[in-house]
């Protein structure tokens, strides 16, 4: 080798070996929620399953790494009170560390943070209000163009299914959808090629908007195939008691039926209360209800897969002299109609039955 040339190949390799040296190694370690960094890393550094290697880069440069305040914005009287080293730590640490509390990480940056330690800070921290999102769309046929009417549309949550109804248009909005990764499900019995269809998992940080359409759409539907059918009712007196009988007949079944609810006002004061009934008689008994009073009544039939309660017609009836017709016996109106409203006069005689 020319010698002239040997100076100029120590400076390459010197300078090759300080460049290399100085390479800086971050190593992000899940398991211990630590990151370390390494300007001359050995073999084997950075290699454990629950290690991220970024070479390259220092610590301070992977956000995940960046120091902040750890506070808890719920329960925040007793963690927020910890020791400052408990307070100021990387990112990954506050975000994994998340038991018993609910924690917010604010990076030292932030200059809300300037000039104040973490304690200080953490101490102004409050639990934010609960925030939810808006889910909105359309359900249309295949062909793009034709809506889905009536059908339902369902988003179920760790902790609540929420459903609506598509309008004239196939559109649908839910209000009220927490913060998750959720999706949204369509339901409509006779529709193909089956009856039901589901988004992808679609993550709610905002107000998402999904139409079910093009290939994720039902090819055709048959039309009002499963609205349920509102129930009739008739409402009588109940031979000598305080009661009345209401008669159902109930509508078509479309999905899984849930409850029944009847309602009584009382015409005058304007006063309700309800029964609910977990199966379908076809006779209800309501009571006791007040002697010579107006009363309304409707039945509701809600049905499960997040279908529409639907509401009887209303029937009206005015209760007789119920004291009056326990009192005087069968035998003293027993040839009047036994659902008249019975009168009587002083001695318990029948005085008038409207029949």
């Amino acid at each position: 080798m020319n010698r002239k040339f040997l100076p100029y190949l120590v400076f390459l390799l010197l300078t090759a070996f300080a460049v290399n040296a100085a390479n800086p190694v971050c190593c992000v370690d899940t398991d211990t929620k630590t990151c370390v960094d390494n300007t001359n890393p050995p073999a084997g550094f950075c290699d454990d399953v629950d290690q991220q290697s970024y070479p390259n880069q220092a610590c301070s440069q992977i956000e995940n790494c960046d120091t902040g305040c750890c506070c808890a914005n719920t329960n925040p009287a007793t963690w927020n009170t910890r020791p400052e080293g408990d307070l100021k730590i990387a990112k990954i640490a506050c975000e994994l560390d998340t038991a018993p509390y609910h924690l917010a990480w604010t990076s030292m940056t932030d200059p809300r943070v300037a000039g104040k330690t973490c304690q200080q800070f953490c101490q102004n921290v409050q639990a934010p209000a609960t925030v939810t999102y808006e889910a909105s769309g359309r359900v249309l046929l295949a062909d793009g163009t034709t809506p889905v009417v009536g059908a339902t549309v369902s988003i179920p949550t760790n902790s609540i299914r929420l459903t609506a109804m598509t309008d004239a248009n196939g559109a649908y909005t839910i209000t009220g959808v927490p913060a998750g990764t959720w999706n949204i499900v369509v339901y409509k019995a006779g529709c193909e090629p089956a009856p039901s269809l589901t988004s992808p998992p679609i993550n709610f940080n905002d107000d998402k908007t999904y139409d079910f359409a093009a290939t994720n759409a039902f090819t055709s539907c048959t039309a009002g195939s499963f609205m349920p059918v509102a129930p009739t009712i008739t409402a009588s007196l109940v031979r000598a008691s305080p009661n009345a009988k209401l008669t159902v007949t109930y509508g078509a079944d479309c999905g899984k039926y849930a409850k029944t609810t009847v309602q009584r006002e009382n015409a005058e004061t304007g006063a309700t209360d309800v029964t609910e009934k977990t199966t379908k008689d076809p006779e209800i008994i309501v009571g006791p209800l007040e002697s010579q009073k107006e009363y309304c009544f409707t039945v509701s039939i809600q049905h499960g897969s997040g279908l529409p309660t639907v509401t009887s017609n209303e029937v009206c009836k005015m209760t007789g002299d119920t004291e009056c017709m326990i009192a005087g016996g069968p035998g003293s109106w027993c040839n009047h109609d036994p659902q008249a409203i019975v009168t009587c006069d002083e001695e318990t005689n029948v005085a008038s039955a409207d029949n």
